[in-house]
């Protein structure tokens, strides 16, 4: 049986993805540090970034300014290592209109598949390393 550290830990493992996904969706940059460790190296079919600095000037670039996101996160699972963890998610995207005032279609959808490292810091869990593949993609 899990004790509470194992327990606690999980939970805030759990939140972590969580936070990732609406850091994705309208976070500050100031945000994405509580998320990153300054190492952290994410990769995605948009390309690779290395380093807390890079990441989220990746996130700014490979964002559409015609476009908003809701990333929904399901399925977490964490296997804990002591202060190391690996974490799979998977995600559905949805993309729309920045200009809708009331509730409007989806421009798309994608389902993605997501594999994550973290660690724990002294400021708590951050996440060392990202893979994110999509899996599918519906055009409105």
């Amino acid at each position: 049986m899990p004790d509470t550290t194992e327990l606690s830990d999980r939970a805030e493992l759990i939140a972590l993805v969580s936070r990732l996904g609406r850091w994705l969706d309208n976070g500050s940059d100031k945000e994405g540090h509580t998320i990153y460790h300054r190492d952290a190296v994410i990769r995605s079919p948009r390309g690779t970034a290395s380093g807390i600095a890079e990441i989220i000037d990746y996130v700014d670039r490979t964002s559409d300014d015609a476009e908003r996101t809701q990333h929904l996160t399901t399925d977490i699972l964490v296997a804990l290592d002591g202060d190391r963890a690996e974490l799979t998610a998977n995600m559905l995207v949805t993309f729309f209109s920045p200009e809708s005032n009331q509730l409007a279609p989806a421009l798309r959808l994608v389902g993605l598949q997501s594999a994550f490292s973290a660690l724990r810091t002294s400021q708590g869990w951050r996440l060392i390393r990202a893979d994110v593949t999509p899996l599918w993609q519906r055009l409105s």
